[in-house]
């Protein structure tokens, strides 16, 4: 598995690359260079509350507000939040597919922040999830950032509604 998902991460890079490359030909020399870089999120891990659309008993869809902080690469100490719509295929806690879809926003220490929308799914309660995002937005030295890459991690119920997560990210960033 860590074999599929190095060789996985390895041919996102270099498919983000190839286009950095083209697309940085065909800027104006009036235009903003863009520098691509390696950007990887790790240790951000923060609470989440679920809130279920309707019955809690049988509903199937929830919507996620969630919080935290950790570390990203160009960004060092940020505060992470955002929102989700996570859909099962049955209600939990028996699911066997959770579909999430989300935004988060990271701010790091002078303000600047970086948004990321996301797609991920995960195989059951105790598995990981694993997905794609891109960059959506940022503001300050982030204003004009563009990228994506993978994302995986994990998330569980302590308190319902209340939970715990986790997420790493790998990909490119352009700024």
């Amino acid at each position: 598995m860590r074999k599929m998902l190095f060789a996985l991460v390895m041919v996102v890079i270099t498919v983000f690359a190839v286009s950095a490359i083209a697309g940085a030909q065909a800027y104006s020399p009036s235009e903003k260079q863009h520098r691509w870089f390696l950007l990887q999120v790790g240790d951000t891990s923060g609470t989440f509350i679920g809130i279920p659309q309707g019955n809690p008993l049988t509903a199937t869809v929830y919507d996620v507000t969630f919080w935290g902080a950790g570390t990203v690469s160009w960004m060092g100490k940020v505060t992470v939040t955002g929102t989700e719509v996570d859909t099962f295929n049955s209600p939990p806690p028996t699911f066997t597919r959770l579909d999430l879809m989300g935004t988060g926003t990271l701010t790091d220490n002078a303000g600047d922040t970086l948004t990321i929308t996301y797609h991920a799914s995960q195989a059951g309660p105790t598995a990981p999830y694993q997905g794609t995002y891109y960059i959506s937005g940022g503001t300050g030295r982030f204003w004009d950032a563009v990228g994506g890459g993978l994302c995986w991690g994990t998330d569980a119920v302590t308190s319902p509604p209340y939970g715990v997560w986790t997420m790493d990210i790998v990909g490119v960033i352009s700024f």
